[in-house]
C-alpha cells in the first residue's frame, strides 16, 4: 500500500477486510472495554507485550475501528504511526503535555490558530514553560532567539500559517531544530497530507486538526503522526494521562469515509480558490489577495516547494477596515459567515474578531492580523456561482473603493 498513489491510499489504506469480516466498509466498534482470554493475557496487554488478538483492552487507549484510522493518516504523512484524539485542540494539548515540562522553551510562530496561541501563551506558561513568539518568515529572527536558550524543547508552527495563508520553509526550521536539539512539531492542517508532508522536510511531529479538510467539518477531531515511540508517549502521557481527548469510534468511521474523497474535495477546493483569487486580485475594492496558487505570493518559490496541490484559502485586505469587512461579510447568499475550513461550503471568517480575538491588539498589530483581512476557504461549490455570490457582495457595499486601511 506504501508504494500505491495517495488517492488509493485514501480509500484503502490500514483496512482488510478479511481480518472484519469481510466487511466492505470499516466496522464501528463501540466498546468501551475488551474481553481476554486469561488473566494472564491480560497481564502482558498492560506490560505493553499483548498475545495476538489481544491488542486491544480499553478505548481510551485503543480501539479497532479508531486504529484502522491511525494506519491510514500514518500511511498519507510517511509516518511509522499516529494516534488520533477528540479534536485538534486536543491533539495540539496532548503533544504540548507529552513533551513539555516546567523550565521548557518552546519558539513557535507568531501566526498560528488563536487558540493554539492562547494555550501557549495563557496556559502553558501558568505552568513554568517559556514561550517565545517569532515571525517564522524571518529566519534570522527565528535563529537569534534561538541562541538566547542553552536548550530549547520544541519549535512550533503551520506549514500555511493561520490565517495570512504564509508558508514557512520546513527544511530551514529543521536544520535550526536540529541545530538546538529541539522536537520541530509542525501543524499541517491548511496544507492536507495531499498537499505536503512535512515529516520529509525534517519535521519530527505533523498534527492535523482533522476537524477541517480530513472530515469536511462533519464533526470535531484531530490526530498527531510521527516515529512509533514518538506516538507511543503521546498515547500513553498525551492522550491517556492528561487530556483524555480520545477520538469516539463513531467519528473516527465517519473520517474515515471523509478521506476517501480527500483528494477529489482537495482538488476542487484548490482549483476554485485560485479562479477565485484571479477574480479578486483586479477588484477595486480588495488591496492584497493571497493565495498559494497564485504567482503573486510573496513566497511562491517556497508555496511550489512544499505544496503540491495550492490550499483552498484565501486571504484578502480589503481597502477599508473592520466595518467595511462586515458590510461584504453581510451581504453573502452563498458563502456562509462562520469560523473553520475544509468544507464544502464557502466560508468566510474576519479573523481579528472570529479566530484570532484571544489575541491582543499589540499581538495582532506583531502578527499583521488587521481589521481589514477576510480569510476565505473555499469550497466545492461551482466556481461561476461562488464568484457570482462574491461580486454582488463586493458590488452592494457602499463604502468609497479609494478608502485605505494599513494591511
Amino acid at each position: 500500500m506504501s508504494e500505491m498513489h495517495p488517492t488509493t491510499q485514501c480509500i484503502h489504506g490500514g483496512y482488510n477486510p478479511g481480518e472484519h469480516n469481510h466487511a466492505a466498509n470499516v466496522p464501528i466498534y463501540l466498546t468501551s472495554t475488551f474481553e481476554f482470554d486469561s488473566a494472564e493475557a491480560c497481564a502482558k496487554a498492560f506490560a505493553g507485550e499483548p498475545e495476538p488478538g489481544q491488542t486491544h483492552f480499553y478505548s481510551r487507549m485503543s480501539n479497532p475501528t479508531n486504529e484502522i484510522l491511525e494506519k491510514r493518516l500514518a500511511l498519507l504523512e510517511h509516518a511509522d504511526a499516529a494516534a488520533v484524539f477528540g479534536s485538534g485542540m486536543g491533539a495540539i494539548a496532548g503533544v504540548f503535555w507529552t513533551f513539555l515540562k516546567q523550565g521548557s522553551v518552546i519558539i513557535s510562530s507568531n501566526r498560528v490558530y488563536g487558540c493554539t496561541h492562547a494555550l501557549l501563551s495563557h496556559q502553558l506558561t501558568k505552568f513554568g514553560v517559556t514561550v517565545e513568539f517569532v515571525d517564522f518568515t524571518d529566519l534570522k529572527k527565528v535563529e537569534e532567539v534561538c541562541a538566547k536558550y542553552p536548550e530549547i524543547s520544541m519549535i512550533y508552527g503551520e506549514t500555511v500559517q493561520n490565517p495570512s495563508n504564509d508558508i514557512i520553509d520546513i527544511e530551514a526550521l529543521s536544520k535550526i531544530s536540529k541545530a538546538h536539539h529541539s522536537k520541530l512539531v509542525i501543524d499541517n492542517t491548511f496544507a492536507t497530507p495531499l498537499g505536503c508532508n512535512p515529516l520529509d522536510f525534517g519535521a519530527d511531529i505533523v498534527i492535523h486538526s482533522a476537524t477541517k479538510y480530513l472530515i469536511g467539518g462533519l464533526c470535531i477531531a484531530g490526530c498527531v503522526m510521527g516515529s512509533f515511540a514518538d506516538i507511543a508517549q503521546i498515547k500513553s502521557v498525551g492522550l491517556k494521562d492528561c487530556t483524555g481527548a480520545v477520538l469516539d469510534p463513531v467519528a473516527a468511521f465517519m473520517m474515515l469515509n471523509q478521506i476517501e474523497t480527500l483528494d477529489l474535495r482537495v482538488r476542487c477546493m484548490s482549483d476554485n480558490a485560485t479562479k477565485l483569487a484571479l477574480f479578486l486580485q483586479n477588484h477595486k475594492k480588495i488591496k492584497t489577495v493571497i493565495a498559494t496558487g497564485l504567482e503573486s505570493h510573496p513566497q511562491f518559490e517556497l508555496c511550489k516547494k512544499y505544496l503540491r496541490i495550492p490550499n483552498g484559502l484565501i486571504t484578502i485586505y480589503v481597502n477599508g477596515g473592520f466595518n467595511e469587512c462586515c458590510q461584504i461579510m453581510n451581504k453573502f447568499k452563498l458563502a456562509l459567515r462562520a469560523v473553520s475550513l475544509g468544507k464544502t461550503h464557502t466560508l468566510v471568517n474576519h479573523p481579528a474578531s472570529m479566530t484570532h480575538s484571544s489575541y491582543t491588539d499589540d499581538e495582532k498589530a506583531e502578527s499583521g492580523i488587521s481589521q481589514n483581512m477576510i480569510r476565505i476557504s473555499v469550497g466545492c461549490e461551482d466556481i461561476s456561482d461562488i464568484i457570482k455570490d462574491f461580486e454582488q457582495a463586493l458590488e452592494e457595499t457602499n463604502w468609497k473603493a479609494q478608502k485605505k486601511d494599513s494591511q
